[in-house]
């Protein structure tokens, strides 16, 4: 009961003094310029600049000099962020201590925060709503927290942040500064490596947030990013939307090796989707979801195999001489009913007695010529791709049909049967 009181109130408080500016939960991602320029934490003078301002407000004082190289290294290392840092102040010994010492008054407590994340003294209407939410037991943790969550993630406290250099980050109640400020850092990073920019105050809340709650998690924000509208309008080559996906899901710049294997699945049609998937559920990934301490998640998304094996087809093709294979949307979609098809009748033609390229024909593909091969097995038999390549390869006729030079596209589809039998069917045309 607690929490859902707190929730309620709180969701009162932020509409009261509008410290969230989103009005939908879906657009985040699709906001602001991607010419912003990137958060680095680089200008030291900056950083002093910012950490000796809280002192000055929180503590009255000038920084002792260990103290002030703490914090100039805790933030210039990216191990606090500007909301953390003000939670530390706030919540620390030396300020508590002081609101006893010199008898602070609520009013005078909530004027700290207005010039600490607002840098500006209160409006009367302002003042008047907190000083009565907050009453008589106003110097209560619990209370301190709720006065310190309607001011800490204010676009407010983003601007003075953004005018320091410092990243804003987002304080959560149930959870503790560590676990916000790894939060908030991680969703910074996807906003700066997949989308080129800073986030935005609502932006970074709303997604901080559901990372926290659980209600997202690594995995399904990295493709809301990736895929997102404002992604999209990059329009970024393939090598670069790679180097992007390199960067945020392997934290490292991509090597040849790996980047020109993508390529190649990318230039015989491998969709995004599928590429992304292999990113997101890589190694590289968990440990970076583990680092900053979120779940990594899973989605499903199409698989690169089917155009691996392309790929893998196309350098025996050009061997003999013959032109690449690609893929498209239409030639998947033809794969795709036809291995439907084949799983209740097993035949190169169909059940109302027309060839298998009527499916093409009616799919609109405009094709001069095409073949196909099917097969079927069970028991670890026809079972993996690279078995059912083997055994065409190794048998004449359907061989042929793999090497032949006059085809230019090419889909595999593949289905699993109610009693385990899996399905195969590759489609080749001429197009």
């Amino acid at each position: 009961m607690r929490n859902f009181a707190l929730k309620r109130i709180l969701s009162l408080i932020f509409v009261f003094s509008i410290v969230f500016t989103a009005f939908g939960q879906t657009a985040y991602a699709d906001t602001s310029s991607s010419e912003a320029p990137v958060y680095e934490v680089s200008d030291k003078s900056k950083i002093e600049g910012f950490v000796t301002r809280m002192y000055k407000i929180t503590l009255g004082r000038d920084p002792e000099p260990d103290g002030f190289e703490y914090w100039c290294k805790e933030v210039s290392e990216r191990r606090i962020t500007a909301g953390g840092l003000a939670y530390q102040f706030l919540f620390g010994k030396e300020f508590q201590n002081r609101i006893t010492k010199e008898k602070m008054t609520s009013t005078q407590y909530i004027t700290c925060h207005y010039n600490l994340f607002m840098d500006r003294d209160p409006e009367k209407k302002g003042l008047d709503f907190w000083v009565g939410y907050m009453g008589k037991n106003w110097n209560t943790t619990a209370k301190k927290k709720e006065l310190f969550v309607g001011f800490v993630n204010s676009p407010e406290f983003q601007a003075i942040c953004q005018s320091y250099g410092m990243l804003q980050g987002y304080y959560d109640p149930y959870h503790t500064p560590e676990q916000n400020t790894a939060i908030a850092l991680f969703t910074e990073r996807m906003y700066q490596i997949i989308l080129g920019r800073n986030s935005e105050s609502a932006g970074l809340l709303y997604w901080t947030e559901q990372l926290l709650t659980g209600k997202t998690d690594g995995a399904a924000m990295g493709q809301f990013f990736a895929f997102s509208k404002e992604f999209k309008n990059l329009k970024l080559s393939n090598k670069e939307f790679l180097t992007r996906l390199y960067r945020a899901f392997m934290d490292r710049e991509p090597d040849e090796d790996g980047l020109n294997y993508w390529l190649s699945l990318m230039e015989v049609g491998a969709p995004r989707e599928a590429i992304f998937n292999g990113f997101i559920h890589s190694k590289e990934f968990t440990n970076i979801c583990n680092q900053y301490g979120i779940e990594r998640g899973s989605l499903d998304l199409p698989s690169t195999e089917i155009y691996s094996r392309i790929v893998e087809l196309n350098k025996i093709r050009e061997a003999n001489g013959s032109p690449k294979l690609v893929t498209t949307d239409l030639m998947q979609k033809w794969a795709d009913i036809r291995v439907d098809e084949i799983s209740v009748y097993f035949s190169h033609y169909r059940k109302d007695g027309s060839k298998y390229n009527k499916v093409g024909q009616n799919l609109g593909i405009k094709f001069r010529a095409s073949a196909e091969n099917i097969a079927a097995g069970a028991g670890g038999c026809m079972e993996s791709l690279e078995q059912v390549f083997n055994a065409w390869m190794n048998s004449e006729g359907h061989r042929k049909n793999l090497l032949n030079p006059i085809y230019n596209r090419a889909a595999i589809g593949r289905l699993v049967g109610a009693d385990g039998t899996v399905y195969w069917t590759l489609v080749l045309a001429q197009c």
